[in-house]
């Protein structure tokens, strides 16, 4: 599926085809966003820019979602599998679809999935601390809207020292980086209140 040919998921994905050179984007059918291969070679092709203005980069997980599908499972005779986890996620698709209609269309801004119960959140363009401001508010969204809360973890990306040669590994260890501070964050979590964080990592890669 071509995002760009579909004016409904291209006005609720895609802020502004122009700054994104109406690159073919293939769209997750669960979720209704971006899908992870699209999503990172997206991002590979805009860390591969000399010109390259500040990068940002937020991913989110859904905080105990395989403990609200074994509940709602066990608490129906007609829910069975992951029903209950499709729907949660359908909801945080939308939930993510509109908050990003809101967003400023003079920057980039990108959502996709990593599959499962992870989004990925791309933003160029602007400054850091909007950009977490603006995440913060989607995790909001989310838990007003969806079954279960989302924690993401966000980071800039500067290309001051940037090998534009080589925009696998920079995305890779960027990535990784990210993914790793969330799910340490998540893992030192001592109670339910905890759930629904946004953290930043410190320092750039």
């Amino acid at each position: 599926m071509d995002v760009t040919d579909n004016g409904d998921i291209s006005k609720s994905i895609v802020v502004d085809l122009e700054k994104i050179a109406r690159e073919t984007l293939l769209v997750d059918p669960l979720t209704q966003l971006v899908s992870y291969d699209s999503m990172a070679n997206f991002i590979k092709r805009r860390l591969s820019r000399k010109d390259l203005d500040p990068c940002f980069l937020a991913i989110g997980d859904v905080d105990g979602l395989r403990e609200y599908v074994s509940s709602c499972n066990n608490a129906s005779n007609d829910m069975f599998g992951h029903l209950a986890g499709n729907h949660c996620m359908k909801l945080v698709g939308k939930t993510v679809a509109e908050w990003q209609a809101r967003q400023d269309p003079a920057s980039v801004w990108l959502s996709g999935t990593f599959g499962g119960d992870e989004v990925i959140i791309f933003s160029q363009g602007g400054h850091y601390s909007d950009f977490i401001n603006r995440v913060r508010e989607l995790s909001c969204d989310i838990a007003r809207t969806c079954p279960r809360p989302c924690s993401f973890a966000g980071s800039e990306y500067s290309p001051t020292g940037t090998n534009h040669d080589n925009p696998e590994a920079a995305y890779r260890a960027w990535v990784s980086r990210v993914d790793r501070t969330l799910f340490e964050a998540k893992s030192k979590r001592t109670k339910i209140e905890d759930e629904g964080f946004v953290i930043t990592c410190s320092g750039k890669p």
